[in-house]
């Protein structure tokens, strides 16, 4: 199910946000390799290295924000976080939400990613654009180890069962009557809390619908 995005990102919801095209000519270059961030490692600090070069970028007058190619490895728990509305992800009360790459208060940067991929563990936003104008993102990927959304075909229901083939990025454990979705990456999907809105779609008429669950709002 892991379905890579070439970007993904908030962008325009956190005040004026532009993208174009820029020149290479006169940039000042900050390497994320310069402050620890390192492709490939499976459990470290990328997300604050990248805070700290990010940091340094904003200090210039025509930065470039160098993302080395590789994969690269974002836990929630080492993000920066902030208090910021996205549409259709809003619960109450408002928790904040980690974030990958924050891009913040930027005037005409770069951020060049050579191919690399941003892969994610747990509830997190991989960019935010906030307060930022002349922005330029490339070849930067993004996906999840385990989605945060699970996914599941339905092959066959009668009055007393349902089969349904869960997809194997979705781990799960069954227990005391129990479906429990869990990742152990800091959520997890009981069937009751969590999960809300359900996507149902049909493949044969070719139909996409969304019902609430009726364990959570019976």
């Amino acid at each position: 199910m892991r379905s890579t995005a070439l970007v993904q990102l908030v962008a325009g919801i956190l005040g004026a946000c532009t993208t174009t095209a820029l020149t290479s000519q006169n940039r000042q270059v900050v390497n994320v390799a310069d402050y620890g961030a390192i492709p490939g490692i499976n459990k470290g600090l990328t997300c604050s290295s990248f805070a700290k070069a990010i940091n340094a970028a904003r200090t210039l007058a025509t930065p470039t924000l160098r993302i080395p190619a590789g994969t690269y490895h974002l836990y929630a728990d080492d993000c920066p976080t902030a208090d910021i509305y996205v549409s259709n992800s809003v619960v109450t009360p408002l928790p904040p939400k980690p974030i990958g790459l924050w891009l913040k208060d930027f005037n005409n940067l770069t951020v060049l990613g050579e191919g690399s991929l941003l892969l994610c563990h747990g509830y997190m936003t991989p960019i935010v654009i906030d307060h930022s104008i002349a922005l330029s993102i490339r070849d930067v990927a993004v996906d999840w180890v385990h989605p945060t959304v699970v996914e599941a075909q339905v092959s066959s229901v009668t009055n007393m069962s349902i089969d349904v083939s869960i997809h194997p990025d979705c781990p799960f454990r069954v227990g005391n009557n129990t479906i429990t979705f869990d990742a152990n990456e800091g959520w997890a999907l009981d069937g009751v809390h969590g999960v809300s809105p359900i996507s149902i779609s049909d493949h044969q008429a070719t139909t996409l619908c969304q019902e609430y669950n009726p364990n959570r709002f019976g």
